[in-house]
């Protein structure tokens, strides 16, 4: 019985930690200008903002990729559209997503229950070689979003940063309480699977622990 209750609380919290894999790991990149991005196929949301110069995203990829680059501001009053985004590959120009000529559309990001306008994307299979990403406008200022990655990945780990992060994204990109970060369906869905997966740790413990108490009563007789 105590086995079979293990196990059903194991595949619950797999089941409801899965749930939030097509979410993008959140990354809070505020001060920095340039940022080394590591496994660039895996979906990444790197959460910036320009101070008076363009911030640079540098991949270095010793084999072909899937890259997949989209530029984001958040939905709010005062957001600029006007965000281009340049890729080179070993110095020269291959993409140069130019905001202020694109269409913005409307974006429902679940996650974190926020309204975001996206901007243009480039999504294409690229040889090996060392990749920069300028994120840049013509006033250099203003919050953005650089979404990096397609393929879903959210182990335990990045599900804990991206609760630990999404009070500060609220605040710092949406001007709303950290209290808004916990009060939507998926971010209580993602407090409710780190409990079920610490309750299972707990549990696995405490049965390893019966089991070697018990194990050596045995051989004491």
């Amino acid at each position: 019985m105590r086995n079979k209750l293990l196990l059903l609380l194991i595949f619950s919290g797999i089941f409801l930690f899965t749930g939030h894999s097509s979410a993008h790991q959140p990354e809070i990149i505020l001060g920095q200008t340039k940022i080394e991005v590591a496994n660039p196929e895996i979906s990444k949301a790197y959460y910036g903002e320009l101070v008076g110069r363009p911030d640079y995203f540098e991949i270095q990829s010793s084999a072909p990729l899937d890259l997949y680059v989209n530029i984001l501001v958040p939905a709010v009053t005062g957001s600029a559209k006007d965000f281009s985004v340049e890729i080179d590959k070993d110095g020269r120009t291959v993409a140069n997503l130019d905001g202020s000529k694109s269409a913005w559309n409307w974006y429902y990001e679940p996650f974190g229950g926020d309204n975001y306008w996206k901007g243009p994307e480039y999504d294409a299979q690229v040889g090996a070689g060392n990749y920069e990403i300028k994120v840049s406008n013509p006033t250099e200022t203003g919050k953005y979003v650089l979404a990096i990655g397609k393929k879903e990945s959210f182990t335990f780990g990045e599900a804990v940063n991206a609760f630990v992060a999404l009070p500060k994204i609220k605040k710092d990109f949406f001007g709303e309480s950290t209290l808004a970060a916990l009060l939507n369906q998926d971010t209580l869905l993602l407090i409710l699977a780190l409990a079920s997966l610490v309750i299972i740790i707990f549990l696995l413990y405490w049965a390893y622990r019966r089991t070697k108490v018990h194990g050596t009563g045995t051989r004491k007789k």
